[in-house]
């Protein structure tokens, strides 16, 4: 694989073979410059030298740590060498920063709290003069949206303190997953709600478990495709089980109906196991009509969503007597 890598990567990004771990800290080392970031960044599995990432992850940080320990304990240069001792001290402190775990992302912090921030202001400006026809008050439905967006707000924060190496626990995903199917189930056992089963309603408290199924299928399928490294291209040790755990959620919504979940549950399926490896012909084949492949063939969920009278309905023309 390591002479494959260097035939394709060629010029274009040149490389060098070394032994183990250790030998490609120490180059890694060598070859920087103050400053510099040296990224542990594998192209493949290697678990022909580690029997897991976390393995892979445990020797890469030694690896660091022993370096460290070696340049930081060296007698001091001479003071001729000030300008070199310098620049031994700027990689060093680079050195300390390899190994260490990831801060958050402020950037993308701030776009995610910019973004929900701005959506609180756009339900405001779209439901202004509704709330105030319909409650007395212009500031109805944003003060409930600004509620929820605190809410959520800060179980994003809770969620950054959790490590999300635990959803890798086999019983927490599966805990996910029956919860999730039971409340897809749930929902017909509340009145609909402008014609479809969507919300779990109690009293001011409501859920939309179809939203919850996105967030689990992207989870379930992460963790399984995991276990099924090396089996990425299995059609029904890797694909078949993929494919009908996501029928299952795609179908409930479907009945509900909530065709644009179900689009969105397709989507999250293709981009996963393609992104992991899964032949294009299963993905095709997964793309076919229903009745050729399998019970939950994106074709038919399109033409569902396509031909649906409600959707047909709100493509009709408005009459003149509509638009005042």
């Amino acid at each position: 694989d390591a002479e494959t890598i260097a035939r394709e990567l060629g010029d274009f990004a040149p490389s060098e073979r070394v032994a183990d771990m250790n030998e490609a800290v120490n180059h890694g080392f060598e070859a920087a410059r103050a400053g510099d970031i040296v990224l542990l960044a594998p192209a493949c599995a290697s678990f022909d030298m580690f029997a897991s990432y976390e393995e892979r992850g445990r020797v890469f940080k030694d690896a660091v740590s022993s370096l460290e320990f070696r340049v930081s304990s060296s007698n001091a240069p001479p003071k001729s060498a000030n300008a070199e001792q310098r620049t031994r001290n700027s990689k060093l402190e680079t050195l300390r920063t390899m190994a260490r775990k990831l801060s958050p992302d402020k950037w993308l912090f701030a776009a995610t709290v910019g973004l929900v921030l701005f959506g609180v202001v756009m339900v405001y400006s779209a439901s202004a003069m509704l709330a105030q026809s319909e409650h007395h008050g212009s500031f109805y439905y944003v003060i409930k949206q600004a509620i929820w967006t605190g809410i959520g707000l800060v179980t994003m924060l809770i969620a950054m303190q959790v490590d999300y190496q635990r959803l890798r626990d086999g019983r927490i995903v599966g805990g996910l997953l029956l919860l999730t199917a039971f409340l897809l189930v749930a929902v017909f056992a509340f009145p609909r709600i402008n014609g479809a089963h969507r919300w779990i309603r109690f009293h001011q408290f409501s859920i939309q478990p179809s939203e919850i199924s996105k967030l689990v299928l992207a989870i379930f399928l992460a963790y399984f495709l995991e276990k099924r490294v090396g089996e990425e291209r299995e059609f029904w040790r890797t694909f078949i089980p993929c494919g009908v755990v996501t029928a299952l959620l795609a179908g409930l919504t479907v009945i509900e109906p909530d065709f644009g979940t179900s689009m969105m549950l397709a989507v999250i399926f293709v981009i996963v196991t393609y992104t992991a490896g899964a032949r294009v012909s299963h993905l095709a084949m997964a793309a076919a009509p229903a009745p050729l492949t399998w019970p939950a063939g994106i074709t038919t969920i399109i033409g569902f969503a396509l031909f649906d009278a409600i959707r047909l309905s709100r493509m009709k023309p408005a009459r003149p007597t509509e638009l005042h």
